[in-house]
């Protein structure tokens, strides 16, 4: 290869990885940004420059978005849910009064109680999922559920359960707002078991009202 080929590779290369980066933290062309990555390290890596500076322009952005990408999953999780439950579940997360974590296997594990409240001392954390639910039963064997994504369509596989989404409550703020962010907001994750007989109206509001009670209960009772 010569000198004139390589720098051209170089330049290439560069641009690869600068359109890659650019990619990948537009979050919806990740995909083809981690690709433009990869050509990009490629290109630089095959020419005649110094290791040095090779490494340095190649392995940075691909360092950055292999440490970024790796925080992008959230916690490994398994959910026991009462068998014969139905319909909406809720986790919150983020309270010192509640739940420490329980491991199993490396997974964090999270019991559903029949009143479909659970709260956790763990703190929120969002990314790409990685849930196990089972029913349990009064003699703790456990039966594995599927997971779901659309729990309208008729082809739906029943029992199975869905991630509804994140949501808070918002708490006061210093100023007499309220807020998201204030240090008194609940933060919680919907979860619905779809079966047979499920409403397809999951959200009430007596349902969130007695989340916030009891999240109040248990912080009313931390020491």
């Amino acid at each position: 290869m010569n000198s004139r080929l390589s720098t051209a590779l170089f330049v290439v290369g560069i641009v690869f990885l600068v359109v890659g980066l650019f990619l990948y933290l537009s979050w919806w062309f990740f995909l083809y940004g981690m690709i433009a990555l990869v050509i990009g390290a490629v290109l630089v890596l095959i020419t005649k420059k110094s290791w040095l500076l090779k490494g340095l322009v190649a392995g940075v952005p691909v360092l950055f978005v292999a440490w970024s990408f790796s925080r992008t999953f959230a916690p490994a999780q398994t959910f026991l849910i009462p068998q014969g439950f139905s319909g909406r579940f809720i986790v919150v997360e983020g309270e010192p009064c509640g739940i420490p974590d329980v491991k199993e296997d490396g997974r964090y594990v999270v019991t559903i109680p029949d009143t479909g409240i659970v709260i956790l001392q763990r703190e929120p954390s969002g990314g790409w999922v990685d849930d196990h639910f089972y029913f349990v039963d009064a003699t703790g064997t456990r039966t594995p559920v599927a997971g779901s994504v659309a729990p309208l369509d008729v082809n739906t596989i029943r029992p199975s359960v869905m991630l509804g989404g994140s949501g808070s409550v918002c708490g006061t703020m210093p100023d007499g707002g309220s807020s998201t962010e204030a240090p008194d907001a609940i933060h919680y994750s919907d979860y619905y078991v779809l079966t047979t007989d499920s409403n397809t109206s999951f959200y009430e509001s007596a349902f969130d009202d007695l989340m916030v009670s009891k999240v109040k209960a248990c912080r009313e009772s931390a020491p």
